[in-house]
């Protein structure tokens, strides 16, 4: 039983609840208080009552106790800084407005005037994270590094609540989390993130005050997850290209089977027309020489016929090509620039194109094969096969023979008679330069003598002509005779 003098009533605490005696001896049972273990009670003078229960302590006023109202009292418990249990059955000692406590841990000393109810105190702590289900040590002034191998991520902040308030917390992970976390202190619990990507983040908590209200304490941490090789942006990078390279390498494998399979059809196809043509030519043969062979005289005459008909067609010019038109074999006919292949159904067929010869070789320039042409003036060159494209040409003479230093084409000096073959390519050690090819070069000096010399020839030849136009009769010129003197002379 506690006497309450604010209200000259009297509280009686039993095992299942609070009941209130007045000073006119009424007895009111207190059942809207929210707690029934209750151990002792302590009232002051300003009606300011404390209940002391297994839970913690409640702080209450006289007056609400008294209209038995429906309200939440505040809690002092091990959330609001009361790290201690009380223990039942125990004596509670107030002196000098200092309530000593018996508690688990020992003797705690509460002073009831300096109290702050109000008072807003509140300390963070985060000292460990488990990771994996093993805990590890985290510190705020450090970065808190994560194996790539961790799948699983559980942070339990602790705050230590030395006030009769229930605050918000709001919490996030920054570069996981796309909004914060807020709830109530007492509903905070442990915070776990699963399957986070390699990467820096920043885990934040706050004590607000109030919903969406201001920052009273806060406070990060920096957890970094490493990356492995193979999760690295040049490692992603460098399969893709290597999967690249293997899609076309099988696209080409398998083209490249393909075309040979066609190709080795085509070859066995065009073996098999072959030997049938054969067959059929050996056939005729055999038929015409068996006809021939009746009458001596006639013997052999279907290969002679033969014989001679490819000499006539030699000799007309007719060549292997047909006309793409009109299926007739082309002719080699003479134009203003040279040979040409023309279709014999002329002018029913107006089809023509040039006569190529390949050159044994290949284009210096681009490894293109060699043709044979002719210049306006009719002088033969020879020029790579792309033509313009390309653009190389020269009058020596491509041959079959490679330079054994740089592996290119050699050439030879045009005309007739054997000549040395030789390399043009300059960054070869055996290029020849022009000027020991062989060519004769004109020089000034060398220009004067030969005019002189053809001047002279001509002199010469117009005499002898002069002297044989003249009459029979005729008496010949001394200086004529002189001069004749001096040649001989």
């Amino acid at each position: 039983m506690v006497y309450d003098s604010f209200s000259d009533g009297v509280f009686i605490v039993t095992s299942n609840g609070i009941c209130y005696t007045s000073a006119k001896g009424e007895v009111k049972k207190l059942d809207n208080f929210p707690y029934s273990n209750n151990y002792d009670m302590i009232c002051d003078p300003d009606g300011t009552c404390w209940i002391l229960g297994s839970a913690g302590i409640f702080v209450a006023q006289s007056k609400d106790l008294i209209e038995n109202l429906k309200t939440e009292y505040p809690l002092i418990n091990a959330k609001h800084g009361f790290r201690s249990l009380l223990i039942a059955n125990s004596w509670p000692c107030l002196e000098n407005d200092n309530l000593y406590l018996c508690c688990d841990s020992g003797a705690v000393k509460v002073n009831m005037s300096k109290y702050d109810m109000a008072s807003k105190s509140y300390r963070m702590i985060l000292d460990f994270a488990e990771v994996d289900g093993i805990k590890h040590r985290i510190n705020r002034s450090d970065v808190f590094k994560l194996s790539p191998q961790t799948q699983k991520l559980v942070l339990e902040p602790e705050i230590l609540n030395y006030s009769l308030n229930d605050p918000y917390v709001r919490y996030s992970l920054d570069g996981n989390d796309l909004k914060p976390t807020e709830c109530l202190l007492s509903e905070l619990g442990k915070i776990s993130y699963s399957n986070l990507k390699p990467k820096t983040y920043v885990f934040k908590i706050s004590i607000l005050d109030g919903l969406n209200g201001n920052v009273i304490e806060s406070a990060n941490y920096t957890i970094e997850k490493e990356t492995e090789m193979y999760q690295k942006n040049w490692f992603k990078l460098y399969v893709i290209l290597i999967g690249c390279l293997v899609l076309v390498w099988l696209t080409w494998f398998v083209t490249r089977v393909r075309s040979q399979k066609t190709l080795l059809k085509q070859k066995y196809e065009l073996e098999y027309a072959k030997k049938q043509i054969k067959m059929v030519n050996e056939t005729i043969l055999s038929i015409a020489q068996t006809v021939d062979a009746r009458d001596q005289n006639t013997n052999q005459h279907s290969r002679r016929v033969s014989e001679y008909s490819v000499y006539i067609a030699k000799k007309l010019g007719y060549s292997k090509e047909k006309c793409e038109l009109c299926g007739r074999k082309m002719v080699i006919k003479m134009g203003r620039f040279g040979k040409f292949l023309a279709c014999p159904g002329f002018p029913e067929c107006k089809n023509a194109k040039p006569l190529v010869e390949r050159m044994p070789g290949r284009c210096p320039k681009c490894g293109s094969g060699m043709l044979k042409r002719k210049s306006k003036r009719g002088y033969a060159y020879y020029a790579c096969e792309r033509g313009a494209e390309c653009g190389f040409m020269t009058w020596d003479v491509p041959t079959a023979e490679d330079c054994p230093e740089c592996g290119q084409t050699m050439f030879k000096k045009s005309g007739k008679g054997r000549m040395k073959p030789f390399c043009i390519n300059p960054d070869c050690p055996n290029f020849l330069p022009e000027d020991k090819r062989g060519y004769r070069k004109k020089t000034e000096d060398g220009g004067e003598a030969a005019g002189a010399k053809a001047a002279a020839k001509g002199t010469k030849k117009t005499t002898k002509k002069v002297t044989k136009a003249a009459p029979k009769g005729a008496q010949k010129s001394p200086k004529v005779t002189a001069k004749k003197g001096e040649e001989k002379e």
